[in-house]
């Protein structure tokens, strides 16, 4: 994570380098979030609300899927 404020998470990672897409969705409260997917090794997503979210990022590339990663972050 580069920020957090205002409601607002920034993530960047570094590039596969494969000219993938990366998915970046989250849950909170028992509910999931909408998925994002991006070409870039950046994201920021908004409207975040008070909660503990786990953000999952993967990876498809070739036709196959990375191994998902979680970061938890705590919005105030």
């Amino acid at each position: 994570m580069t920020n957090q404020s205002g409601g607002a998470a920034s993530f960047d990672w570094d590039d596969c380098g494969c000219g993938g897409e990366y998915h970046v969705y989250y849950t909170v409260n028992g509910q999931t979030g909408p998925e994002y997917v991006t070409g870039n090794s950046e994201i920021t997503i908004s409207g975040l609300t008070t909660g503990i979210y786990q953000f999952y990022f993967y990876t498809t590339c070739r036709g196959e899927s990375s191994s998902i990663i979680v970061e938890e972050v705590i919005m105030g």
